[in-house]
């Protein structure tokens, strides 16, 4: 098969690695016929990659729009799970779409997709790590909220709700964010750190939101306030109402969950996502500030265990293999390089800068 070597500003999500990468110091970044993700094209530009040499199938046209928010359709083949995720996104960027354009909330089309659509893909046990495989270069914010409906629906099954629960949680995390539509697209799609004043507009979306549903009679109390409140935070120290852990809906306290972790993984214009293992770490240290602590210990262990098996990166740019986590408190994992050595990461200064491959 042909070879084609490219410039690093010319790489695309989809593109089939015909060499493996080294580094200045001639070690294995990422192998042949590894398939680059926007996360991968990332590494590689942290470590100052300037070119790689690719299969020239894969560079003979263009990529779309729905080329580079799924690479593996780029590639020349897909699966069950990405044809799902590829129509649950069409159909949420027209609703939210047609949010902003009409200003009308369409309820019925927004739980007709939680309860169908979505319900069903939460079925598939590799969801989560799939859902961090398929971000795009940069978040769109109806990726965000398919991706939390998800995310919120797992954490429900993993409570052992029953069907009808999970189903509203799913429909809840769908809508948390349908407040934005309100907001500017100035705003939104801002390529920097937005201004104090611009925060500010930013954090009126779960009240823009809340009254949106509010003035819909039939939507469930328990959506009205996970839309409300999934800024809140256990400590107080959320929006809009400051509210202390016991006033804050368990709906809410679940969204939160999803919705921090998603953000933390996307892409967005203004920085880049940092690993699962980065944001499970980051939330394992504010289990007892910011989320409620049986929920989030609940996801995290199910993350921990959808990691486990991985091959990573590492920050001495070595290759390895997540062997096991030795505490619930610590997500640095033990791991294995692939000339056998094996590493404690809880007992070491390195770190795991990159997933290049999930179990």
């Amino acid at each position: 098969m042909k070879k084609t070597i490219l410039d690093l500003s010319k790489l695309v999500p989809g593109m089939i690695l015909a060499e493996t990468v080294l580094s200045a110091r001639k070690q294995v970044i990422l192998e042949k016929d590894t398939e680059l993700t926007s996360h991968l094209i990332n590494l590689l530009r942290k470590w100052k990659i300037t070119s790689v040499c690719v299969l020239a199938s894969h560079t003979t046209r263009p990529p779309s729009y729905h080329d580079v928010m799924f690479p593996s359709l780029v590639s020349g083949y897909s699966n069950k799970l990405e044809d799902k995720y590829h129509k649950i996104s069409i159909t949420a960027g027209s609703i939210f779409e047609y949010m902003r354009d009409q200003e009308q909330l369409p309820f019925d089309t927004l739980r007709q997709l939680a309860f169908h659509d979505l319900y069903n893909f939460i079925d598939d046990n590799t969801t989560l790590t799939f859902l961090y495989q398929a971000k795009p270069p940069l978040e769109y914010t109806y990726l965000h909220a398919v991706d939390v409906g998800i995310i919120t629906g797992l954490i429900a099954r993993w409570c052992g709700f029953k069907e009808k629960t999970v189903q509203s949680l799913i429909l809840a995390g769908l809508m948390h964010d349908i407040g934005k539509s309100q907001i500017p697209r100035s705003i939104l799609d801002k390529p920097g750190q937005p201004t104090v004043e611009e925060k500010a507009i930013l954090k009126l979306h779960p009240i823009y939101g809340y009254y949106m549903v509010k003035s819909l009679n039939h939507i469930p109390s328990a959506i009205q306030y996970a839309i409300l409140q999934h800024h809140e935070r256990e400590n107080g120290s959320g929006y809009p109402g400051g509210l202390p852990s016991h006033k804050i809906h368990p709906f809410a306290k679940i969204i939160a969950i999803a919705d921090t972790y998603d953000a933390m993984t996307s892409n967005r214009v203004y920085r880049h996502s940092i690993t699962p293992f980065a944001a499970l770490e980051i939330m394992a240290n504010e289990i007892f500030i910011h989320f409620d602590r049986d929920y989030c210990k609940l996801f995290i262990r199910n993350a921990i265990s959808a990691l486990t098996g991985s091959t990573v990166l590492l920050s001495d740019e070595t290759q390895a293999e997540v062997l096991h986590f030795g505490s619930f408190m610590s997500i640095k994992p033990a791991v294995r390089r692939l000339d056998g050595t094996l590493l404690d990461l809880n007992n070491s200064d390195i770190s795991i800068v990159e997933v290049v491959k999930f179990a």
